[in-house]
């Protein structure tokens, strides 16, 4: 939890976000007893916060600096999201709202922030399709379309 938290802050932080805010958003998740309650316990909700965090400290620093690979890395860590718990794919689309974004005024060309995008995405839903599929077969349906759609 630590670890997260720090980089997270730290990306906070190097964005110029004033230090009393800082302070005032480490006291907000200290008081929050859900959130502490990780650091004691293995689920799927500490995993998807812990990978969370980091994938949005990469895309602090993404609109902070312009560097591609920080797009490629909140792309990628959106994509873990979605293999943790299968609602990180609503997350999908701030890949795609970054990247446009930040292409008004960004130095690279559209084609290197769409890949940027694009194949973390595709690599980590993938990785994440055929694990389960060589764990437990082709039989296998997906929560996700429940998900999507609260069905």
């Amino acid at each position: 939890m630590t670890l997260r938290l720090a980089v997270l802050l730290l990306a906070l932080m190097r964005a110029g976000m004033p230090r009393i805010l800082v302070a005032i958003f480490v006291a907000a998740l200290a008081a929050n007893t859900y959130f502490p309650s990780f650091h004691w316990t293995m689920m799927t909700e500490s995993l998807f916060c812990s990978v969370g965090a980091i994938a949005f400290a990469a895309c602090i620093d993404f609109f902070r600096t312009g560097r591609v690979g920080f797009l490629a890395l909140f792309s990628f860590g959106v994509s873990v999201m979605a293999g943790i718990r299968p609602i990180g794919l609503a997350l999908a689309p701030l890949v795609f709202v970054a990247a446009w974004l930040a292409g008004h005024r960004s130095a690279v060309s559209r084609t290197v922030l769409v890949l940027a995008a694009v194949l973390p995405l595709a690599l980590g839903v993938g990785a994440e399709f055929a694990a389960r599929r060589i764990e437990h077969g082709s039989d296998q349906s997906s929560v996700l379309p429940n998900a999507l759609l609260g069905k």
